[in-house]
Order: C-alpha cells, then structure tokens, then sequence
C-alpha cells in the first residue's frame, strides 16, 4: 500500500462523513451541534490532505497539527452544543495555536524536522486528550451512544500514540504511514455511526416523552403513568385532585390563563411530592397522584400538602393574579391490584369532597 494514497483516502472518508453530516444539519438548521461536528470532519480532512506536503515545508507540518486539534475542539463544541452548554470554551479556541507554534518555532530554532514533528505531536496529542477527557467530565445525557463517541475518540487518539511509540523500535516508518491512516478511518466511521445515534437517541426520547407525557404541563399522561405504574407490587396510595370552579377561571381568564392555572397546579403538586411520587393529568382539570410503599397517613398528609400549596398564594399571570383552590380524594392500592381500581376509589371520594364544600380532602 502506498502511504501517500492511504492518507488520501483518510482524507476523502473526513470530508465524506463531514459532507454527510453537513446535509443533516442543512435539514435540521436549529441543531447546530450537526454544523460544529460537519466542520470538524472536514477540518480533518483538510489537514489530512496536508501530510504529503509536510516533507517539503514545515509549514505545512505546523498547520497540519493545528488542524487537527481544532477538529477535536469542534467535537467536543459540539458535544457541549448538544448537552446545552456554551460551545466553545476560550482555551478550546486558542488550543489550535499551540502545537503551530511549538512546531515552526522548532523549525526557526534549527531543530531536525523530526523533532519538530514529534513536538507538534505530542503537544496536539495532549489538547486533544483534554479536550475527549472533557465528554466523560462534563455531565451530558447518559446515552450509550454519548459514551461511546467519546470512547472512540479517547481510542483513537491513545492508539496513535501506541503507533507513534513503536515507531523505530517495532514499526518501521512505512508501517506507521500506513497504520495511522487505516487505524484513522476506521475510528472516523465508528464516531460518525455514535454521532448519528446520538440524535436519533434523542429524538427517539422526544418521541417517547410526547407519546408519555402531557403536552401542556410536562406531568405524565394515562399511558404514562400506567407505563410507570402497571401494577401495584406493593401498597401505594393515590390521590385525585380536582381544581375547584375551573370552567369560571376559564370564562374569566380566557383559556390561555386556564392554562398557566394547570401548569402552576402541576408544578406546586410536584413540589409537594416524594423522590418516587407520580403525577398524571388525567385530562381537563383532573389530576392523579401515585405514591408507591406510602401508607394511609403518608397519602393524607402529601394530599394536605398539595390543598395547602394550592390555596396559599395566587398564580400570577400576567398582571393578573388567579386564586385557585382543589378538592382532594384519596384511596390505597393493594398489592397485586390494577390502578384504575384505586383510582375510581378515590373519585369517588373526591366527589364527596365536593359535595361536602370544596376545597378539603376526603378519603
């Protein structure tokens, strides 16, 4: 194999995946972490495309490095993009800098051009070490494929140090030549494979949280809550909770302030829950708790918790200032028993809390 051909493949699979890449971002402009991640690729290949002309110039050689730590950096911008975080952090910027600079100053202080080499190497090698060491650091979305693209990108870049390493002493330098760009393409497909599934890991959990959860309150819907909670494996208890006289805050407010109403209720009863309560929206203005292994008491005081929370200070919307008050009803599930058994259990003695004047809990 002739190295030089090697490493103009390299450099075509780059631009091919950043070219690939490129296209998903033009589909999808709003996730620009796909436009950091196209870059980087074809700053790859680029610098790629620079190895054959390192020997008669080290410029070449310089921006060759620079090149490569600056793909890296566009990498892990565009993990940080994806994580929601800044994208580009100013060491980040300023790394590709280094190793240009280490390696023509090198070449100004007479050094051999392979001293120049294996400093620009080595100083590139460790940016880019700390940059990959950043994807574990930094706490992102535990996706199998999150981990894997850094897994990818940390083995790639400590098998080019073996290579480099055993240069001289196993590997001649025509097997080097050889070995970093075959080892390069083959790194380069597993990182774009992460890299796509990345994305379609999210949006699949996008998906999953649209077809689980209620669109206007972000609480669980039925399928939701009976996918978290198919069956009691142990007692639990339940508590519907029902917005007292809400047709007439619709009427007063309009819909929109109905809604931020609903929205605010969801947010104070899930303040008023334990790390493994449940909140659904059971449609309209109906609410149901789910408290898995509470008791009796525990139910009732959460369900006093939620009637307090609810009455204590208006909703603000607007200008406006919304008073709301809820009735509460509460039942146990037995163990073995189907949900929807507590539930209408518990309906029924919400409908006696109404009965009974609104605004209070009944069991």
């Amino acid at each position: 194999m002739d190295p030089n051909t090697l490493h103009l493949m390299d450099a075509l699979v780059n631009i091919t995946c950043g070219v690939t890449i490129g296209i998903a971002w033009f589909l999808r402009r709003s996730e620009r972490y796909f436009a950091w991640w196209a870059g980087a690729f074809l700053v790859f290949g680029v610098g790629l495309l620079l190895k054959p002309l390192v020997a008669s110039n080290q410029i070449f050689g310089a921006l060759q490095y620079g090149l490569l730590t600056a793909g890296v950096m566009m990498i892990l911008a565009g993990i940080r993009n994806f994580d929601g975080k800044t994208s580009m952090a100013p060491w980040m910027a300023a790394s590709p800098v280094l190793p240009t600079v280490i390696y023509l100053g090198g070449g100004l202080a007479g050094l051999p051009a392979v001293i120049c080499e294996l400093s620009g190497f080595a100083s590139s090698w460790l940016l880019s070490l700390l940059g990959i060491a950043q994807v574990f650091l930094f706490k992102g979305e535990t996706s199998i494929y999150r981990r894997l693209a850094g897994g990818t990108m940390l083995a790639q870049c400590l098998t080019t140090a073996l290579i480099v390493l055993l240069a001289g002493a196993i590997l001649d330098q025509t097997a080097v030549d050889i070995a970093i760009p075959l080892a390069d393409q083959l790194f380069s497909i597993a990182l774009i494979t992460s890299i796509f599934g990345m994305s379609v890991d999210r949006g699949y959990r996008r998906m999953q949280n649209l077809a689980y959860s209620d669109a206007l309150t972000g609480v669980l819907n039925r399928t939701g809550l009976a996918l978290r909670f198919p069956k009691a494996e142990a007692r639990a208890g339940v508590v519907i909770a029902d917005l007292d006289h809400f047709k007439g805050v619709n009427d007063r407010y309009g819909h929109l302030g109905g809604d931020a109403v609903l929205r605010e209720f969801a947010n104070r009863t899930s303040a008023c829950l334990p790390q493994t309560g449940l909140i659904a929206r059971l449609g309209g203005e109906e609410f149901v708790v789910v408290l898995p292994d509470a008791d009796h008491v525990e139910t009732t005081a959460v369900a006093h918790r939620i009637l307090l929370a609810t009455r204590r200070d208006p909703i603000v919307w607007g200008e406006e200032f919304i008073s709301a008050t809820v009735s509460l009803g509460i039942s146990m599930v037995h163990r073995g028993e189907d949900l929807e058994a507590a539930i209408s259990r518990a309906d029924a003695a919400l409908y006696r809390a109404k009965m009974e004047g609104r605004n209070r809990v009944a069991a």
